[in-house]
């Protein structure tokens, strides 16, 4: 069974790539920009900087095994929206909503007072429904957002979402570190679940937050 599991997110993983919906090819004055924007996140190789000259979004994702019975998980996604901050936070920033946009988020609530964010989610990538519960502000413009994972999957897990101006267009970028007990899922599972869930949501808020 994980072994299809396995097989499923790594096909998924490869179509992916070519769903962004309204490309924004950089140019090579942008790219530089963009790799400047980025250079305290990550070092983008060539082929990463191709990704973003074609259009595509950026996911990343590595898994290891610091001790048997633990797991370490490194993921950065980053993607160019097509309108600027101001137009593109109208609907992303509705995190109550996004069941409504994202197919595999089968419920989400917010407590604006809080800032406390629950998902329930379930997709044919995962072998069984999470819950993922964490402390977010609501993103409304260009900036950096940190959050925190303090309950359910991937408990204790930390990260922080950019969001930053480039000419006309919009930079949206997530790095996120965990280190804790097995998850349960495989290295190479828990590694195509992060990168390919992280990319997919990232395309389903792009295309929801065009108009």
């Amino acid at each position: 069974m994980m072994r299809i599991f396995i097989l499923t997110a790594m096909f998924f993983g490869k179509l992916c790539l070519a769903q962004v919906p309204e490309r924004v090819k950089l140019n090579t004055a942008q790219l530089t920009r963009l790799e400047t924007m980025l250079s305290n996140q990550i070092s983008l190789t060539s082929s990463q900087k191709k990704v973003f000259s074609q259009g595509d979004i950026l996911a990343y994702a590595d898994v290891n095994s610091p001790s048997e019975k633990q797991q370490k998980l490194d993921l950065i996604v980053a993607g160019v929206h097509p309108r600027n901050c101001v137009r593109a936070m109208r609907k992303i920033g509705l995190y109550e909503n996004y069941s409504k946009f994202i197919d595999f988020i089968k419920k989400s609530d917010y407590n604006p007072s809080t800032t406390q964010l629950t998902f329930t989610i379930d997709h044919t990538l995962l072998p069984y429904a999470m819950i993922m519960s964490f402390k977010l502000p609501r993103i409304n413009g260009v900036g950096n957002y940190p959050f925190v994972f303090e309950h359910g999957f991937l408990k204790n897990l930390k990260g922080e979402i950019g969001v930053q101006e480039l000419d006309k267009f919009c930079v949206l970028t997530l790095k996120a570190n965990w280190q804790g007990p097995d998850s349960g899922l495989p290295n190479l599972a828990l590694e195509m679940f992060a990168q390919t869930l992280s990319k997919l949501g990232l395309e389903h808020l792009i295309r929801l937050s065009l108009f």
